[in-house]
């Protein structure tokens, strides 16, 4: 397994996949941020169960709007933990055979934006440094392992 450098953080190259490790991205300090929204949640539906437990249903039009909109919190809460716990994880995992298009982006002295396209249009965007000249091991090691990848400069 490969490793190279990024900016913040690791990409390592397997035979079939590209792992990318960003030092400042991990579940731990996604479920740190996200502790604040399953705060909000747990008293949403807490307050819920809560308020109509007892009674004898929804009698107003006004207790059926606040319960459409505690149901669109819990929704909204269970999608944003979705994406912080899974789909932010897996996202850094890349197949090598799905990449067709790497493109770098020169413009700034001290790194390079490499932006990796794969063939269902999903992106991911590097940046390595400059001065630690990892880009051009990277590019031979990624065209090593699937030679249909072209490199665009921009």
């Amino acid at each position: 397994m490969e490793s190279f450098v990024l900016v913040n953080g690791y990409v390592a190259l397997d035979n079939t996949l590209m792992k990318i490790d960003n030092r400042k991205q991990s579940i731990k300090n996604d479920l740190k941020s996200s502790s604040l929204i399953i705060i909000v949640g747990g008293i949403i539906i807490f307050n819920l169960f809560k308020k109509y437990q007892f009674s004898n249903g929804i009698e107003t039009f006004k207790s059926l709007f606040y319960l459409g909109l505690q149901l669109l919190g819990i929704i909204g809460i269970i999608m944003i933990l979705y994406y912080a716990i899974f789909k932010k994880k897996w996202s850094n995992n890349i197949s090598i055979r799905d990449i067709a298009i790497i493109e770098i982006d020169n413009d700034d002295d001290f790194e390079h934006e490499l932006t990796v396209i794969t063939t269902n249009r999903r992106e991911k965007i590097l940046n390595f440094r400059k001065l630690e000249h990892q880009l051009e091991p990277f590019l031979e090691a990624i065209k090593k392992k699937n030679s249909r990848i072209t490199v665009k400069y921009t």
